[in-house]
């Protein structure tokens, strides 16, 4: 619009001679003698009848129209440049979102078969004891604390998983939850001591406890050294850990396990599957008696709860057919 407005402007600019020259001969006609007024010095000398001054200003207004209109049906289809120019628009086909691949978590391979068998039993186990509703609402709980629980994984350098896993198993995500026998208390089960030495104040908060069980398992792995040992000590406690590797190992700690466990290439599954009461009496005694079948198959537990809740967000399927089949 703006263009054609454009050039019907260039068309009056180059016809404003012609334009003039019409209206000053209209301004100069006196229609009561059918003169052109004498005092126009250049125009006096030659009167025009009133029908020859029609005759000229009618052809000169003629031939201006016409050629305004045939340049302006030349304006009019000119294209509009500002529209037309425009490249057309390439929209990029949408990218299909890849999911991130998770790390592989820490597993002692010299044990794997034996580990993924465990496992598998504790997998069960939960599908046994909690009916399909309620363990959909658990794992639903859980992860609705993702927030916490990826805030605090980054900070701390720690696997989010085992702190969904840990939720799970502690307190299946209820902040009031409450052991009588231990005194732990809230999400992550932390006793008074403990809550203490990484200045917990409320157990019953959720978001501290979960920032409190991140520093608690980056604060011990540089200790320790493996995660799988770094988990159980989680649940059974740093000084029963110590007491776990120098019995199985027959040696005293000089400073930190992670020595001993590097030196003798220690990892929990191993403890746990050659400490027969054959071969490591004592640690098979002290596994039974002080442990109990919570403490040693903790790690077991956590490794199941991962799944579990793996299984509740990728195969929801598979997830429904094993409680189908467990739960009686």
């Amino acid at each position: 619009m703006q263009k054609t407005v454009n050039n019907i402007c260039d068309i009056i600019k180059s016809n404003i001679k012609h334009l003039g020259f019409f209206m000053s001969e209209i301004k100069k006609y006196n229609p009561e003698n059918n003169q052109i007024k004498q005092d126009d010095k250049n125009l006096g000398k030659n009167k025009i009848t009133r029908r020859e001054f029609l005759k000229k200003s009618g052809l000169a207004l003629l031939g201006l129209t016409l050629f305004g209109t045939k340049a302006l049906g030349k304006a009019e289809k000119q294209p509009d440049k500002k529209l037309s120019d425009q490249p057309e628009a390439k929209l990029e086909p949408e990218k299909p979102k890849v999911e991130e691949k998770e790390n592989k978590l820490e597993i002692d391979e010299n044990y794997k078969d034996k580990i993924d068998e465990k496992v598998k039993k504790e997998i069960n186990n939960i599908f046994k004891t909690n009916n399909f509703d309620d363990l959909i609402k658990i794992c639903e709980k859980v992860q609705g604390y993702s927030e916490s629980v990826k805030k605090y994984a980054k900070e701390y350098n720690v696997d989010e998983r085992y702190l969904y896993a840990i939720i799970f198993v502690e307190s299946k995500g209820d902040p009031s939850a409450y052991n009588e026998n231990s005194g732990a208390f809230g999400l992550c089960q932390f006793t008074q001591d403990t809550a203490q030495q990484f200045n917990l104040s409320d157990r019953g908060n959720e978001d501290d406890s979960i920032r409190a069980t991140a520093k608690y398992l980056q604060y011990y792995k540089n200790f320790i050294g493996r995660d799988d040992l770094n988990i159980t000590s989680f649940n059974i406690g740093y000084g029963r850990l110590q007491e776990l590797l120098e019995k199985f190992t027959d040696k005293k700690i000089q400073q930190f396990p992670k020595e001993l466990v590097i030196s003798e290439e220690l990892s929990y599954p191993k403890i746990y599957f050659e400490a027969t009461k054959e071969a490591h009496p004592n640690t098979n005694l002290y596994m039974n008696k002080e442990l109990g079948e919570e403490g040693k198959n903790y790690y077991f537990k956590i490794l199941a709860a991962i799944e579990v809740l793996k299984m509740h967000r990728k195969d929801p399927e598979n997830f429904k057919r094993l409680s189908q089949e467990n739960f009686k």
